[in-house]
């Protein structure tokens, strides 16, 4: 994120607080006895210290040779991948992959972690997440010693074409301390300050394509100061807010909050999105993502019927007239922001746009009567931390998240007319 602040939004209103997919200490919730069974077949002998639900996919927590490790299966048992955790030693790497390193152009960068993925049908990548003062990037190195993803760090300027450059300067002439950074898929990104505020510039083929910049909360519309205000993250602490401008999406408002892995996305109108946060377009789980770095960028290529047409087409045959905010891809899945009925939804679909389920937020004040009383009956004390409203083809399901003494926190999952069920995701 480019600017920091601190700010407690309880002071401005009180409201309910809300998480956003956290664990459940009820390993169940997360695991069928298929999916354990598939772990004890890929990973003999080794205990599992916690189920957790990312993505739609079982996820394991284990250690793996001494070192930390996550082992991904589908709803089917399939396995997906699994990640391992290296620290920060380049050493343990094959000699192949540091070699690769060496060649890469980032060796004055420092190494803040290094994950290895492998997969069943593809070779293994090692990522590694580099810092350098203020910026971030994620290297991506496969088994056999080729990079995704290297090039120069900090480029002549002389490397930028003279169209984007005049572009640039037609835009923010008064621009200072400019550095300029080629990136994948032909962009061109320009960091720079004006009026005392440091900003990331997007272009490519000569044409500008996306502006990020922070801003303060006092600064920030009425609208999304409200709906802020009036949303079930009214108490959490603000890390850093930034506004997000695209050509061909709607401008976003994009709040990182601390402690949290959930970034808020306000549009303009106030509309409120839920958004992992990865930390770039191109998620570790995902290392063949095509988004340079910035997950707001358009995706340049889209996976064979993956096309922004056609995913209208399917969007539109959900919910007819709604808008579309962003389209991500990631872990072989497409989700779609959309505003339908005045309500920010997510839909996911798999890749080849077959419709899964369709999420929203829930204010907990507006769940039914016969769920808040059976919270109260069954888990006195306790707290909501979250709501959602899930629509899939087997049906329509709430998921509420409370937090019981100690800090535990538990899933609950209610059908449309608010009786308890089990969760649908795991049959």
């Amino acid at each position: 994120m480019i600017m920091n602040l601190k700010i407690t939004a309880l002071t401005l209103l009180l409201a309910g607080s809300m998480g956003f997919m956290s664990c459940d200490d009820d390993d169940s919730k997360h695991s069928s006895n298929l999916i354990q069974q598939a772990f004890e077949t890929k990973y003999p002998g080794l205990t599992v210290h916690e189920w957790d639900y990312k993505d739609g996919y079982s996820v394991a927590e284990f250690i793996l040779n001494g070192r930390e490790a996550e082992a991904w299966f589908d709803a089917q048992g399939q396995w997906y991948m699994t990640e391992t955790d290296y620290g920060r030693d380049l050493s343990q790497l094959p000699q192949i992959v540091q070699d690769a390193f060496q060649g890469s152009g980032y060796t004055t960068w420092t190494i803040d972690d290094i994950d290895m993925f492998e997969y069943p049908a593809r070779q293994t990548v090692y990522v590694l997440d580099l810092e350098q003062g203020e910026r971030d990037y994620m290297l991506r190195i496969n088994a056999d010693g080729t990079i995704d993803n290297g090039q120069s760090q900090q480029p002549e300027t002389g490397n930028v074409p003279d169209g984007t450059l005049n572009a640039f300067t037609a835009m923010y002439p008064h621009a200072t301390e400019v550095e300029w950074e080629s990136k994948a898929n032909g962009y061109y990104e320009a960091t720079f300050y004006q009026e005392r505020s440091k900003v990331e510039a997007w272009f490519k083929d000569n044409e500008w394509v996306m502006t990020e910049s922070g801003v303060s909360y006092d600064a920030l519309p009425e609208i999304v100061r409200s709906a802020f205000e009036n949303s079930n993250f009214a108490d959490r602490q603000i890390d850093d807010i930034n506004k997000v401008e695209r050509k061909t999406a709607p401008t976003l408002y994009v709040f990182d909050l601390n402690d949290s892995d959930t970034d808020l996305e306000f549009t303009e109108e106030g509309i409120l999105f839920e958004n992992q946060n990865t930390g770039s377009g191109n998620t570790p789980s995902d290392p063949d993502g095509t988004n340079p770095d910035n997950p707001y960028l358009p995706d340049d290529n889209p996976q064979g019927g993956q096309s922004e047409n056609s995913v209208e087409n399917a969007v539109q045959k959900l919910y007819e007239g709604a808008r579309i905010i962003e389209i991500d891809r990631e872990y072989n899945k497409v989700e779609v922001d959309i505003v339908h009925d005045n309500i920010g939804k997510e839909i996911t679909f798999d890749a080849q746009l077959n419709w899964l389920y369709t999420q929203w937020d829930v204010w907990t004040r507006n769940l039914p009567e016969s769920i808040q009383g059976y919270i109260q009956s069954n888990y006195a004390g306790s707290r909501i931390d979250d709501a959602e409203y899930y629509e899939m083809p087997s049906g329509s399901y709430y998921e509420v998240e409370i937090e019981q003494s100690g800090d535990r926190d538990r899933n609950l999952w209610f059908d449309a007319q608010g009786n308890s069920v089990s969760n649908p995701f795991i049959q």
